[in-house]
């Protein structure tokens, strides 16, 4: 049985830190991150130099369990999405999007006899034919996989998206949505013994006032997304150690002595 153990660290003690990394930025030796309290983005060498425990399981975290699908009812009831649609992204069009990245990382542009053949054979296929009524050059729509958005891509990634051929050149020049494809093809969290996980492509209608930046996010209803920020006055941090041999899965990095698996980094999620 896996016992937890609780710790509180005091606000007071965050501040010095922050003040102490601050401060290194005027020494030889500056700190990129603080050195007395548990980060994320730990590198193996330096879990293993904290925790030199032959026994210790390094994994990454999951990306399953924040599959945007799994939250996508709930996103746009929260939203009040008067229509939203998911579909299935055939795997052969995932395979021919992954090549068409690869073409654009070395030209910086989309060869017609690689794009031309990819959009027709999109149309063509089931996922194609109901995207045509969606994607007809005037519904605005924002785009996304399960896994990440093409908000990064330099062809109008912080725009909405109104044509195939806008979708698949999103997709194809973003180092987000290629993360995902390339996910989903080696991923070795596969559901019920597939081969490869599914590429989930969703299309929410596109909302002038969204900021492109946050997407759409879970347990955020529109009011409090609008509502103005405030700063915090005080902070309680508390952390999760795990004691005994039963793994330990978790979004943020964790180091500690008494845990069964280390986790080397965390993935962001948007």
């Amino acid at each position: 049985m896996m016992k937890l153990k609780l710790l509180v660290i005091p606000a007071s003690w965050i501040a010095e830190d922050n003040a102490a990394v601050q401060a290194s930025q005027e020494t030889a030796n500056p700190l990129s991150r603080s050195q007395r309290f548990n980060t994320k983005k730990h590198t193996q060498a330096e879990i293993e130099e904290a925790i030199p425990d032959s026994n210790v399981q390094h994994a990454n975290p999951p990306w399953m369990p924040y599959s945007y699908t799994l939250w996508h009812s709930l996103i746009a009831k929260s939203q009040g999405l008067a229509t939203s649609h998911v579909l299935k992204m055939p795997s052969v069009l995932c395979d021919d999007l992954m090549l068409l990245h690869c073409s654009w990382l070395r030209s910086g542009r989309f060869p017609s006899y690689l794009l031309n053949p990819l959009v027709e054979d999109l149309k063509s296929s089931r996922t194609g034919r109901k995207l045509m009524s969606l994607l007809d050059g005037k519904q605005r729509w924002f785009i996304r996989l399960d896994q990440m958005s093409p908000k990064d891509s330099p062809l109008g990634g912080d725009r909405p998206s109104t044509t195939i051929q806008e979708v698949i050149t999103k997709i194809a020049s973003s180092m987000r949505a290629y993360g995902n494809l390339q996910w989903a093809t080696q991923a070795e969290e596969r559901p019920w013994g597939e081969n490869r996980a599914n590429v989930q492509l969703i299309l929410n209608p596109w909302n002038d006032k969204m900021d492109p930046a946050r997407e759409f996010r879970v347990f955020v209803p529109p009011p409090l997304r609008r509502a103005k920020k405030t700063m915090a006055t005080s902070v309680s941090v508390r952390s999760v150690s795990t004691v005994g041999t039963s793994a330990c899965n978790c979004r943020q990095g964790l180091l500690s002595s008494g845990s069964s698996t280390v986790l080397r980094w965390a993935h962001g999620k948007s």
